[in-house]
């Protein structure tokens, strides 16, 4: 018998998987991190022999995979509440651990430069350790100014540990940020028309990331495209860029929320509005236009959110971001949390003819408490009946819509409002004294 039980226990070691060999290659997994709270959160990973097991232990629970046959590995956590610090261990042939790790909401904060620019305030750095930024393959860098302000609008919002992805590239093109597989969004051939730094900045910042667990996006960049390569196909690239990150991402549901330019240049409750010019512009900057309504387009996906900047302060690099941050953050509290709050101003929804007169109306939790920038009444709303020359429109607020309308012109077919760079003129906003955002809105002929 004993003979037969070393023979037995001899053959089972033979069999016996060895012990993995395994890495973790991706630099956002490190010490002090956050992972995403209320969503099942991928570990992944490299390793060998093929078949080989890996083990991940975090905060009571245990996953194990077989390393498959491209010599990878993932496990998927179970949705976790917030809370933390807890040590994430990674176990083959050796243990891999990463300690101080807290579970809460976890943002990138992408772009160009107001979303590089800065940083925290010297007196706020390292102040509140449940703020935390990965800026420079490290958790415990110092966010842009833009990124401190978000994390910490989001905490005083949630009070739960904040992970923030602080990744952004003063100047850079919209293009640079797509997926090289961004063609699948894009038009046609369109793929071809953007040059060879096409995803240049995707590469070697989001993709590592891929698919770590995320609650959504805040994006600041234009700029660049507004004023020195193709607005007019700013819009497909936006809708393509939204797109293809939810796909790598694997969240089709990530919740991203991007700031509209030009910024500034408004009336606002600190700053009179100006009286109409003599006659509208027809015809406003093609660039201007372009990017109006690349980002109006991309409203119209699900989960995202555009932060009206009329009324703000102007320039490319405004000098109190808080500002915006505020308003990101509003966005995120109303989308991502599901908040009943006032998350923006006006914005369009639609517009029907009653007569000769229009009647607009804008996107609930929006347009509660419409009134003017003073010192002028409602004004800024132009109309037109041929969709070539335009009339300005006389406008009254009634309730939280809006009626536009000409005795000169019985049938309007085309209604625009603040359709212009500069439009300080432009008066209209809710009782939170938050500006409407542009639109231009075709009624068809009764």
């Amino acid at each position: 018998m004993l003979a037969t039980a070393l023979a037995t226990l001899t053959a089972s070691l033979a069999f016996a998987a060895p012990a993995s060999i395994i890495y973790v290659p991706s630099p956002v997994f490190a010490d002090h991190m956050v992972l995403q709270r209320e969503k099942a959160v991928p570990i992944w990973g490299v390793g060998s022999p093929v078949g080989s097991q890996v083990t991940v232990g975090f905060a009571g629970q245990t996953k194990t995979v077989n390393i498959n046959p491209d010599g990878r590995w993932r496990v998927y956590l179970d949705p976790m509440p917030a809370g933390g610090p807890y040590r994430l261990e990674v176990r083959g042939a050796k243990t891999i651990a990463f300690n101080d790790v807290l579970v809460g909401e976890v943002w990138i904060c992408s772009g160009q430069s107001n979303m590089s620019r800065g940083g925290a305030p010297l007196r706020e750095r390292g102040v509140n350790p449940y703020i935390r930024t990965y800026r420079h393959n490290d958790w415990q860098d110092e966010p842009s100014e833009m990124a401190y302000y978000l994390g910490l609008y989001l905490y005083d919002a949630l009070g739960v540990p904040i992970g923030l992805i602080n990744r952004a590239v003063s100047g850079s093109n919209i293009r640079t940020w797509l997926p090289q597989d961004a063609s699948l969004e894009l038009p046609p051939g369109m793929i071809e028309q953007l040059g060879p730094f096409v995803g240049l900045n995707y590469e070697e910042l989001v993709k590592p990331l891929e698919p770590f667990a995320v609650r959504g996006v805040f994006w600041w960049q234009g700029e660049s495209d507004s004023f020195n390569y193709r607005a007019d196909i700013y819009g497909d690239q936006l809708d393509a860029l939204i797109r293809s990150w939810r796909r790598r991402f694997e969240r089709p549901d990530m919740t991203f929320i991007y700031i509209m330019l030009p910024t500034g240049r408004g009336s606002n409750v600190e700053r009179d509005s100006r009286p109409l010019p003599a006659r509208p512009d027809a015809h406003p900057s093609a660039d201007d236009v372009a990017m109006f309504e690349a980002y109006l387009r991309a409203l119209k996906l699900p989960q995202t959110g555009m932060v009206i900047t009329k009324d703000l302060a102007s320039g490319i690099h405004p000098q109190r971001r808080d500002l915006f941050a505020d308003r990101m953050v509003r966005w995120a509290r109303h989308l991502a949390y599901g908040e009943n709050n006032t998350y923006a101003g006006p914005i369009f929804q639609s517009v029907t003819r009653e007569g000769g007169t229009l009647r607009i109306r804008f996107r609930p939790g929006t347009a509660t408490g419409l009134n003017a920038f003073p010192p002028y009444p409602l004004q800024g709303f132009t109309i037109s009946d041929d969709g070539e020359n335009f009339i300005w429109a006389k406008a009254q607020i009634q309730g939280d819509e809006v009626v536009v309308w000409d005795e000169s012109m019985p049938t309007p077919i085309e209604v625009r409002y603040a359709w212009a760079y500069y439009s300080r003129w432009a008066n209209l906003a809710n009782a939170e004294d938050m500006a409407a955002s542009p639109f231009q809105a075709f009624v068809p002929l009764p």
